[in-house]
């Protein structure tokens, strides 16, 4: 009989355990899909922000074509600039794909930081182009 109990136990035992390990891998599968979730959300925030300086970019890129080239040798400079944030803010976003949760303010620092260097930038190149 107490060999019985004992087996009994030792099954209820191994039961919760169970529960608990899969309770576990549950929580694990959600906060993992979660996670999924902001490093989606926050790249696709990143990718309105960054298309939104492309279109001010093409508008002083457009303007700069109808410039004589004596009169854009800063704007050439300051455009080399933009370009260079670009593709810092590209590997921002692409930093969001590595993100843990404890480096997302990081990420979105830094991003939010070159997002304002590469409009600085673009209003630069956009003052060295004559008035039209």
């Amino acid at each position: 009989r107490i060999k019985r109990i004992s087996a009994y136990n030792r099954f209820q035992a191994d039961e919760a355990i169970n529960k608990a390990q899969m309770s576990a891998e549950e929580a694990a599968k959600a906060v993992q899909a979660a996670l999924e979730k902001a490093r989606e959300a926050y790249k696709a925030d990143a990718r309105t922000h960054l298309a939104d300086l492309n279109k001010e970019v093409a508008e002083v890129t457009s303007l700069a074509a109808k410039t004589a080239a004596k009169d854009k040798a800063g704007y050439d400079k300051a455009i080399k600039d933009v370009i260079a944030d670009q593709k810092e803010i590209a590997k921002d976003i692409a930093a969001y794909d590595k993100a843990a949760l404890e480096t997302f303010k990081t990420i979105k620092a830094k991003l939010v930081k070159d997002l304002a260097l590469m409009k600085a930038a673009i209003k630069t190149a956009r003052s060295k182009l004559p008035k039209h």
